[in-house]
């Protein structure tokens, strides 16, 4: 033993309560210190605070025989103890040094009133088989493992791990769980696990024929066509899956009998039969694309597999979701075929740029069609608009196919849009980078010096020209020079770039675009301003007259008219109404000096109008506009006669009519009647075109013959007073007795209202 010197030493790094006991121990060995021993003991339980620690101590001074002590301890450890394996543990060790069995059978039966854990009860009973493996604690101890049990799950992981220390007790808690076990696939996952732990299938079995008098759905027939599979009762399994089948309705109950089928019988056609019933209808996408995979690479049913892709790309929610089925038709199939045909499927469907670059990435890393790619390609050209877009195309462009005259297209529609000195040195080191073209490059380099509209512009246009052109040394001087210029202005700039920063409306931009012209005549950053307002309008709520204030202002400001007219071009494409049109069309003329400008403009839109123009409604309206900025007769008759040509009813010729009146359309007017006359008219529709005929200067003997024409071929009495009543107001009341008169013929059992009339409109009795 080491010496008590020594152990003293030790005794300095002791800093808990097992601390102290360990050196103790050491204390007791040989030779004995007994007295050194008790006092680090001593120090030891003034440290206590748990039970544990007080059965540690009561342990040692039980090896000493000092038995009172001991129990003094255990009695300590006790009213500290409210956990059930604090008391389990304080058992065992009573059990173990004291000898104490009442008490130890008392402790661990108070540990069992209060543990509710399964854990609790493996550790109690680890503790029990070992002090008291024949007493009645080992029938407490099922009935309370088996109270806390509430699932077949949580059984199993129980049975499981209690069989692996006492087969026949895990036995008993599933005996006891059997008891209160309800509903058909909780019973059939019950019979598994006694055949899969117990190995008994008489028990199983017995399980499985009283659940499958319960069943009456179909997941509770496969859930027992699986169990009687497992016990390899055949004649039941095809029993059940005949029974499900029977009483599956919906998709998901045909695809989990599909699956059930193919798992348990590998029949390829009732499977397929199954699958082709449900996949359509199935809520979960998840599960249609793992019926595609199923069915290729289980099935081995190629033409099932492309019907489902081809219903999955069809019916594909988002872009990203279409991609995805397309990438996992050709990783299971294989087939570039395919493939190529859902990209074309693609194509048709997808109208954003980005979307277009990305499927055309795509397809050329699946399939390689280099020509189908640049057709995805092209289109996401012919759909873009923004610079961001057309850089974009530019770069994953060159990145498949190198340099081309797509390349070159693509950079020079860049050039054309290009508004900032930063989008510019883009453009210059694409050229140069991608083309190899220094002369491209420093053309764009020097637009982008030209309309320089910040310090942090200049200085990355002089970063630029540095990297791009170390050799050129006079156009380095020339923009440092620039750039110091800059700098020693920045007062002023970082004043205006503040009140930039705090725009909120057009107003703001326009005032400060002027600022920027009169105090530092720096058009560009006026440009830069003017783009900004350009961009506000963009996200407001669309009006025609701020875009006229804002191109207004960009002539006087910086003479372009062209992008002037680029702005009104843009806004041409948003409009819908009629209305939208003639705003812009007033605007046009009022913004552009230029007469002849102004009238190629207006013709522009007004042929593009036209040509989208696909009703007679529409077309009535615009033909106004036509008129308005002088347009030929014979063009708007011309325009008109392919909508009227179509029509026949009175309630859209009419209109027509009306308006080729107002128009002075003598040919369509004729057109236009005559289509009017041949048609089936209601007496109220006959009055209301002879009432409009009279007022603008009709022959009336003409009007008179139609009208005795059409009495002629009515027989409605209320059609008759109808046109009686409305004689005087078409022709007067020349020969108005006469005609009531041979109306009044026609309508002989409405003499009484006829006569009525007769005297309102002739002898005016009740005027």
């Amino acid at each position: 033993m080491p010496l008590k010197e020594e152990l003293k030493e030790q005794e300095k790094n002791c800093v808990d309560v097992k601390d102290y006991v360990e050196l103790a121990k050491k204390a007791l060995e040989e030779p004995v210190d007994i007295e050194y021993a008790k006092e680090l003991l001593e120090t030891a339980e003034d440290e206590c605070k748990f039970p544990d620690e007080y059965v540690m101590v009561a342990e040692i001074y039980a090896q000493m025989n000092e038995k009172d002590k001991a129990e003094e301890l255990y009695e300590s450890a006790e009213d500290n103890a409210f956990e059930p394996l604090e008391l389990a543990r304080l058992a065992h060790s009573i059990f173990c040094h004291l000898k104490n069995v009442d008490k130890s059978k008392e402790l661990f039966q108070n540990a069992l009133k209060d543990a509710k854990k399964v854990q609790e009860f493996f550790e109690l009973l680890s503790y029990i088989q070992m002090d008291f493996p024949e007493s009645d604690l080992h029938k407490t101890i099922t009935e309370k493992i088996s109270s806390t049990i509430r699932s077949v799950d949580e059984l199993t992981k129980v049975a499981k791990e209690i069989a692996e220390k006492d087969k026949n007790l895990a036995i008993q808690i599933v005996k006891d769980y059997e008891k209160k076990v309800d509903g058909v696939i909780n019973i059939a996952n019950l019979s598994n696990l006694v055949y899969e732990l117990f190995n008994d299938k008489d028990w199983a079995v017995e399980l499985l024929e009283e659940a499958k008098d319960e069943a009456k759905f179909t997941n509770e027939f496969i859930t027992l066509a699986k169990a009687f599979d497992k016990l390899g009762l055949k004649e039941n399994v095809n029993e059940l899956l005949e029974e499900a089948r029977n009483y599956a309705v919906s998709a998901e109950e045909n695809y989990d009998l599909a699956i059930a089928v193919w798992d348990i019988l590998k029949d390829k056609t009732l499977t397929t039969t199954l699958l082709q019933k449900s996949y359509k209808s199935l809520k979960d996408k998840k599960a249609i694309t793992n019926i595609l995979t199923f069915s290729y690479q289980q099935l081995e049913d190629k033409e099932f597999s492309k019907e489902i892709l081809d219903f999955l790309v069809e019916n594909s929610t988002s872009n990203d979701e279409l991609l995805q089925n397309i990438k996992l038709g050709f990783e299971i199939l294989k087939d570039k075929e395919i493939s190529s045909k859902h990209f074309e499927t693609a194509l048709s469907k997808l109208t954003e740029p980005k979307d277009l670059i990305k499927f055309g990435t795509e397809l050329f890393n699946l399939i390689g069609d280099e020509e189908q790619t640049k057709i995805f390609f092209k289109k996401a050209f012919d759909n873009s608009v923004n610079f961001e877009q057309f850089l974009e195309l530019t770069q994953k462009y060159f990145n498949l196919f190198v340099k081309d005259e797509f390349v070159l297209q693509s950079l020079e529609k860049c050039e054309e849009i290009a508004k900032s000195s930063v989008e510019n040195i883009e453009i210059a080191k694409l050229y140069m980078n991608l083309m190899n073209d220094r002369e491209k490059a420093k053309k764009n380099l020097e637009v982008a010096d030209e309309i320089v509209a910040s310090l942090q512009d200049m200085k990355l246009v002089a970063e630029t020209v540095k990297k791009l052109f170390p050799d050129d040394e006079e156009w380095i001087k020339q923009v440092e020079e620039k750039l110091a210029k800059r700098q020693a202005n920045q007062n002023k700039y970082d004043e205006f770039l503040k009140l930039e920063k705090d725009a909120k409306y057009l107003k703001d931009y326009l005032t400060l675009a002027e600022r920027v012209i009169t105090e530092l005549d720096d058009v560009y950053y006026a440009k830069k301003l003017l783009n900004k307002a350009n961009e506000l309008l963009d996200n407001q709520y669309l009006n025609i007259e701020n875009y006229y204030k804002l191109s207004k202002a960009i002539i006087q400001l910086t003479k372009d008219t062209n992008w002037a007219k680029s702005i009104f071009d843009s806004l041409f494409k948003r409009i819908r109404f009629i209305q939208e049109l003639e705003d812009i069309l007033k605007f046009v003329h009022k913004l552009f000096d230029d007469k002849e400008k102004t009238k190629a403009i207006t013709e522009t839109y007004l042929n593009s109008w036209q040509r989208k123009t696909t009703n007679l409604f529409d077309a009535l309206k615009f033909s106004k506009v036509l008129q308005k900025y002088k347009f030929e007769t014979s063009e708007i008759e011309n325009f008109l006669k392919n909508f009227v040509v179509n029509e026949k009813s009175f309630s859209s010729l009419f209109p027509a009519l009306k308006l080729a009146y107002d128009l002075n359309l003598d040919n369509l007017k004729k057109e236009i009647l005559n289509e009017i006359w041949k048609l089936d008219l209601t007496s109220n529709e006959f009055v209301v075109l002879l009432k409009f005929l009279v007022e603008k200067g009709y022959d009336k003997d003409e009007l008179l013959t139609k009208f005795n024409e059409f009495c002629h071929r009515t027989n409605k009495p209320e059609d008759l007073i109808l046109l009686a009543e409305n004689y005087s107001n078409i022709f007067g009341v020349e020969n108005i007795e006469q005609t009531i008169r041979s109306i009044l013929e026609k309508a002989k059992d409405y003499e009484d209202i006829l006569y009525k009339i007769k005297s309102i409109v002739v002898e005016q009795k009740y005027w």
